[in-house]
């Protein structure tokens, strides 16, 4: 049970001194796959002026509309023991960032691995330079080097938070999910466009007049649906 607690620390302590030097240049996207290609650096524990560097790829699948407490830490294709621990963590404590909430999909692949005999604050600074002239979405990560899945995972964790405004207004502004994100809304949204087609039209006002009732809402439309239906009269009398 001390070795879990202990774990569990490591895990907390390891996501917490992540720090992402250079981010990724454009959010996650709202519809499809995002690949980030990353580099992680880690100081070695036994000697500072060595540095190891991690590069590899990381994707996050759409986001998939469920409710935080159904995240599955089996959605971490990729990440070891560590990071499926920190994950549970931040969900037991309350905290679980929005991302999880829509239910993504993490997966990492490491592409190769390598030492540098150098100090981390020289590496840093040379890669840094080096990232704004690579092509594809990339981003420089200084993380734990025991632990450092937890590392990647807490920058993805980041980087949807950072996403997320601009994830949330596509997601609102797509029918295909406005109204599971929105259901009152888009229900509103759809009442009006049936007052605008049932104008003229018996036939349509007649099945509005249904969905109104079926719904609960035809008192709160009954004065506009009677002037629609009036009006209605008055066109097809002419």
């Amino acid at each position: 049970m001390k070795s879990d607690k202990s774990d569990k620390e490591k895990s907390w302590y390891a996501a917490q001194m992540t720090k992402v030097v250079v981010p990724p240049k454009t959010y996650l996207e709202s519809f499809g796959t995002t690949k980030v290609k990353y580099t992680l650096v880690s100081e070695y524990m036994d000697d500072p002026n060595k540095t190891r560097v991690r590069e590899g790829f990381v994707y996050s699948e759409r986001p998939l509309i469920i409710e935080s407490k159904k995240f599955d830490p089996s959605n971490l294709n990729g990440f070891g023991k560590n990071a499926k621990e920190y994950a549970n963590v931040v969900v037991q404590m309350g905290d679980q960032p929005h991302a999880l909430q829509y239910g993504l999909n993490f997966k990492k692949e490491e592409v190769r691995q390598y030492s540098l005999s150098q100090p981390i604050e020289t590496v840093i600074e040379d890669l840094t330079e080096e990232m704004p002239h690579r092509k594809e979405l990339c981003a420089l990560i200084v993380g734990d080097d025991e632990l450092w899945d937890v590392s990647l995972l807490r920058f993805m964790v980041e980087y949807v938070e950072k996403s997320l405004p601009s994830n949330i207004n596509d997601l609102h502004s797509d029918p295909r999910t406005a109204s599971i994100l929105n259901p009152e809304g888009a229900l509103q949204d759809e009442i009006e466009q049936d007052f605008v087609s049932s104008v003229g039209n018996s036939e349509l006002i007649r099945k509005l007049a249904v969905k109104l009732r079926k719904k609960g809402l035809f008192e709160k439309y009954e004065d506009r649906f009677y002037a629609l239906l009036k009006g209605s009269n008055s066109l097809n009398s002419q």
